[in-house]
């Protein structure tokens, strides 16, 4: 019989659990797992019940033969009659995302002890801003697993949920992440975001362990050249420097804050405000000389504290001096900014387009498909950051093998991976070995001693769209 544990704040409940409603469901596409629909009896004597009632809120860990099957939070409790003894308790749980989502992230974070550069790595400015917001009180997660990663521009977050904001650089360099069962969080290239599945390679015509495999070949939604329009990246010369524009913004009168700007400021480290009186020397106001704070963020004008300060605004694209300068001074700035027009960027996959038009034979199709995505959130990215939305836009778009298998014993999670082969399966066409992909994973006691998985495969990581 399988050694099975089932906590909810840290008390165990396995005893009271009917064993058949434990169903842990976990998706690698959707980064969600829930154990739903889970019944506990708990018998009363008197008014007093055998072990204490589980709480919404409350941490819940599922163990298996030694393997934590899920972790998470109790989100809903209810409580119904059984018997004249007993009461039944309906528990619904999720992943620990409702609580890592406690504390909204605001504000550009870079990691602690780095100056606030142009970009920085993604990995870098997610385990900052984890350290800032979702670290506080009791509850910390383990970031060992979160990987540098591609540097990216600096990212300002409005009030965003941690994982919100995760999932945003996540899209920017194609990476997948996740809140595994040991509270750690996974931050990693998709490409290497898979590990060996309990059953690493699987011979179909000799192998015992997987049932109710069906395989489907999925190409109605192929699509193998992507045009990402809407996006914003910073202006570069030709040899894809950014450019630095100059701009004398105007005229001090005695009175007047604020000066506009031209052009969209890309960020605030690289420009330099300089006001030069009429006597004396010039003042500049930069990142790196503490002079030059972003506005709204670091401070506000008037607060009392800034007053030898400039502010830079980019969602009103100007400037403010909170101290007044003097009458006839002159306000000149030098900054980085965003080109004029939203660019569209173009992204083939050629090994798809080659792949049908040899389906679809040469005198039928040139095996292009083209389709256009949406993707204004990427504003002061770089061109390899667009592309790289694009590739991941192609990946979810190709043609690829689906299908859902049966498999008994623990172990099993999205993400991993194994080599499929066999010389029956669509007419051979697996016989030189095919690498599938776990993307969703739904688990069951089938009897109290045979763990079973309904798993749903794919050729890609992240399946069908």
């Amino acid at each position: 019989m399988l050694s099975a544990s089932l906590t909810i704040n840290a008390v165990e409940y396995i005893a009271y659990t009917r064993i058949g409603t434990i169903n842990p469901h976990a998706s690698l596409r959707d980064r969600a797992g829930t154990l739903s629909g889970l019944e506990l009896v708990i018998p009363y004597t008197g008014a007093t019940p055998a072990v204490a009632i589980p709480r919404a809120g409350q941490e819940v860990i599922l163990t298996v033969d030694g393997t934590r099957e899920f972790a998470g939070v109790v989100q809903r409790v209810s409580e119904a009659v059984y018997g004249s003894t007993s009461y039944t308790y309906a528990v619904d749980c999720a992943d620990y995302v409702r609580w890592f989502d406690r504390h909204l992230v605001q504000g550009v974070k870079y990691p602690p002890g780095d100056a606030e550069g142009l970009t920085d790595t993604a990995g870098a400015i997610i385990r900052a801003m984890i350290s800032d917001y979702a670290n506080q009180g009791a509850i910390t997660w383990d970031v060992s697993l979160v990987e540098d990663g591609p540097e990216i521009p600096q990212q300002t977050f409005d009030f965003d949920p941690p994982s919100s904001a995760i999932d945003r650089i996540a899209k920017i360099i194609n990476y997948r992440w996740e809140i595994n069962v040991q509270r750690q969080i996974v931050f990693t290239p998709v490409s290497g975001a898979a590990s060996v599945a309990p059953i690493a390679t699987v011979d179909w015509e000799t192998q015992t362990a997987i049932s109710d495999l069906q395989i489907a070949e999925v190409a109605d939604q192929i699509a193998n050249v992507a045009y990402i329009k809407d996006t914003k990246s910073v202006a570069i010369d030709d040899n894809g420097d950014p450019l630095s524009y100059t701009e004398e913004v105007g005229e001090a009168d005695g009175f007047q804050t604020f000066w506009a700007l031209g052009y969209e400021p890309a960020n605030y480290d690289g420009t330099t405000v300089t006001v030069t009186p009429t006597v004396g020397a010039p003042v500049t106001y930069t990142v790196a000389n503490g002079g030059l704070l972003k506005e709204n963020i670091d401070g506000k004008p008037g607060d009392g504290s800034t007053v030898d300060k400039a502010f830079l605004c980019l969602p009103n694209w100007g400037v403010r001096l909170p101290a007044v300068p003097a009458a006839g001074s002159r306000i000149k700035v030098d900054y980085p900014y965003l080109d004029i027009s939203p660019k569209v960027t173009s992204v083939r996959d050629a090994a798809s387009i080659t792949e049908v038009r040899t389906r679809e034979g040469a005198t039928n199709s040139d095996g292009i498909y083209e389709e256009v995505y949406g993707a204004s959130d990427l504003i002061n990215v770089s061109q390899d950051a667009i592309r790289a939305r694009a590739q991941l836009y192609l990946s979810q778009r190709g043609h690829k093998f689906t299908g859902t298998m049966t498999v008994f014993g623990t172990g099993w999670k999205p993400g991993q991976y194994f080599r499929f082969t066999s010389t029956k399966r669509f007419g051979g066409l697996f016989s030189g070995g095919q690498t599938f992909y776990t993307v969703d994973v739904s688990k069951r006691f089938a009897t109290p001693d045979q763990w079973v998985n309904q798993i749903t495969i794919s050729t890609d990581v992240y399946g069908e769209l």
